[in-house]
């Protein structure tokens, strides 16, 4: 309980003597005005980086087998880094050089093919024409022929009318040869068109001929049986109406019957010439159809051609596919970064895919620091203006470089929003420095401070900020008023001042007051203070601007 009473006498005496001491008259020592140096800076922090820095990928898809860097080796352009098993790769480039090869043997023996179709059809069509000449002129002769026949026929039929022995021998033969001449030319038509059939299956077989003429030929076949079956029945026909014809002239008058008949079979067989000769004229034209087959082998084998020069086109890129196995430096630098190990799959850079990152590579020779300046600094920049920078992982070292980019537009977060600060929306714009030289202590990922002067004077009248009084966008300082009485404090003088460059410390001063010339600091104008307020550092000593005076 005494403790306590002590204590509290304590506070009220140090009370008393704080009272008592803020009774005294305390005069400020006046600061004399300077020249000096007055500049206005940007300061910003941001990251080191390198200007230059890769992403080794692999062009192919493959297991990494060697890996012959690590993170931190120096590597030069063109030095390899790494191998890709080449297994997969290989096996590409053989089915792809197989599947040219067969392409190739195509190509081959379509020309073989085209040559012997053009062949084929010139000697059919040689052939079509000299039937259809040999059947003109047959056509042409045969109606004199018969008219001598038939007059010949008339002088016999009123020597014997009665010779009937003469009559069957004459008319029955000539039908009867016509119609097996035209049976066994069915047949033996048959028999080639069976010999070409199995000619050209084997032909398809062995790939020199191509499976509509397999099909032609079958269908030729077909044609032929048709035929030899029709000449069949006729034969037939021409039997049974021979024992008409005989049995009728048996019954009338068979001379005049015969020589009649043996007439008009004579005529059928001209009848039948030009059937035939129209039949030759179609094969010709058939024939002549036939030379443009070639030209549509032609076109197959000008597709066998585009299917060689795709595949061969597939070679070189599994070619330069092959050689790709091997991973080089695509500059000098040192390896940052390694991604993978042996054994790793490693998938290769394409339009379907972003690859797989082996090794991160940096030229650390040019160094940059990027920046994110809020809009009301970006106006005061500008390109090539000297930067101060230092680096916190290297203390007591200034580096220097100059502003090489600043962006054209505002920063985004990821989102695509503005950058927020707190709860407000702050406007930044990305600048980058490039420093003039790298120390080599500096890595990627620093953190540094970049000092941008953007206005700056020399020997210039200044004054700190807390001597100088701000009121409706107006500067006032104050001068020492006349001395006052005893136990007072003397009035400053009031006057208006002309500022010019402002830092966050001093004003320049364009007028109103003059190097030599001394101020006081504005009188405080706030509430009064009472009690251990007054004992704060406000209240003791003088301010370092005071202390500058001073020297």
């Amino acid at each position: 309980m005494k403790r306590v009473q002590f204590g509290s006498m304590a506070l009220i005496a140090i009370a008393l003597v704080g009272c008592g001491k803020r009774e005294e008259v305390v005069v400020e020592k006046p600061y004399t005005v300077t020249k000096g140096e007055v500049s206005v800076s940007i300061i910003e922090s941001g990251t080191v980086d390198a200007i230059r820095s890769v992403e080794v990928k692999p062009q192919v898809t493959g297991r990494v087998a060697k890996l012959l860097v690590d993170e931190g080796d120096q590597v030069v352009e063109g030095q390899l880094l790494a191998v890709i098993d080449p297994k997969e790769t290989r096996l590409s480039y053989d089915q792809t050089n197989a599947q040219l090869s067969g392409a190739e043997a195509g190509v081959a023996r379509s020309t073989i093919e085209i040559e012997q179709r053009r062949k084929t059809a010139a000697v059919a069509l040689a052939q079509a024409e000299a039937r259809v000449t040999q059947l003109e002129l047959e056509v042409k002769n045969t109606p004199a022929l018969l008219n001598a026949e038939i007059a010949s026929a008339e002088a016999n039929l009123r020597s014997a009318v009665a010779d009937r022995d003469r009559i069957k021998n004459s008319a029955q033969p000539t039908q009867v040869a016509a119609t097996k001449a035209t049976l066994q030319e069915s047949e033996q038509n048959l028999r080639n068109a069976k010999f070409e059939y199995e000619r050209q299956v084997e032909l398809e077989k062995q790939g020199y001929s191509a499976l509509k003429n397999v099909q032609n030929a079958q269908l030729n076949v077909q044609l032929a049986q048709t035929r030899l079956e029709n000449a069949r029945v006729a034969m037939n026909r021409q039997e049974a109406g021979l024992e008409a014809d005989m049995k009728r002239a048996n019954e009338a008058v068979a001379a005049a019957e015969t020589t009649v008949r043996r007439a008009k079979t004579n005529l059928y067989t001209v009848a039948s010439k030009r059937a035939e000769l129209d039949s030759a004229r179609a094969e010709v034209l058939r024939a002549r159809a036939g030379l443009s087959d070639p030209a549509l082998l032609e076109k197959s084998k000008e597709q066998g051609q585009a299917s060689v020069a795709q595949l061969r086109s597939a070679l070189e890129d599994s070619a330069r596919k092959l050689s790709e196995t091997s991973i080089k430096s695509p500059l000098t630098g040192i390896v940052s970064k390694k991604m993978l190990q042996i054994g790793e799959m490693a998938s290769g850079l394409s339009s379907f895919s972003a690859g797989s990152t082996i090794f991160k590579i940096e030229d650390r020779t040019r160094m940059r620091v990027k920046l994110a300046v809020n809009e009301i600094d970006i106006a005061r920049l500008s390109l090539g203006m000297p930067t101060e920078v230092t680096v916190d992982a290297i203390p007591g070292e200034k580096l220097t470089g100059k502003i090489a980019k600043m962006a054209p537009a505002r920063q985004l977060n990821a989102a695509g929003a503005e950058v927020q600060v707190g709860t407000d929306a702050v406007v930044k714009y990305e600048v980058e420095i490039v420093l003039d030289k790298s120390n080599a202590p500096l890595r990627s990922g620093m953190s540094a401070k970049c000092r941008m002067n953007v206005a700056s004077k020399k020997d210039v009248v200044f004054l700190p900020v807390e001597y100088v009084e701000k009121k409706d966008e107006e500067f006032y300082i104050y001068l020492p008023g006349p001395p006052a009485k005893k136990g007072e404090v003397a009035k400053p003088t009031k006057q208006k001042i002309k500022v010019g460059v402002t830092s966050t410390s001093r004003y320049e001063v364009l007028g109103g007051v003059k190097a030599g010339d001394q101020i006081v600091k504005p009188t405080f104008s706030g509430p009064p203070r009472k009690g251990f307020m007054q004992m704060g550092p406000d209240d003791g000593g003088d301010d370092a601007a005071a202390k500058d005076s001073k020297k």
